[in-house]
């Protein structure tokens, strides 16, 4: 799926708004996630690391969403485009040992 070259200045604002939050990495994961690989929330609440990683775990050039995860019961693959993945391996360094790639941080 392509964007339109109207999405793409709107695409970059978004991204500039986001990178003044509190937790700027997440909230651009999120982001790119719906935007990028085209996730609902549903899915984006649900995607744990081994659905992104391989055996070493190394970022996979896919998303392997499965099918508890996914509206539909068969699940999907979902390729990682080069923005979505850089700002996923910045997360994974970022973040402590929780199996989900989106959680909630506590004061």
């Amino acid at each position: 799926m392509s964007l339109t070259k109207q999405a793409k200045p709107q695409i970059k604002l978004i991204t500039g708004l986001i990178n003044q939050t509190r937790y700027p990495v997440r909230n651009q994961a999120i982001f790119l996630l719906s935007v990028r690989a085209g996730l609902i929330a549903k899915e984006i609440a649900s995607l744990t690391r081994e659905m992104m990683t391989d055996a070493d775990f190394q970022l996979s050039p896919s998303i392997h969403v499965r099918g508890v995860a996914s509206t539909g019961r068969s699940g999907r693959i979902i390729p990682l485009n080069r923005e979505l993945r850089g700002v996923l391996q910045q997360l994974q360094r970022d973040q402590s040992l929780s199996p989900y790639v989106i959680h909630q941080r506590t004061l």
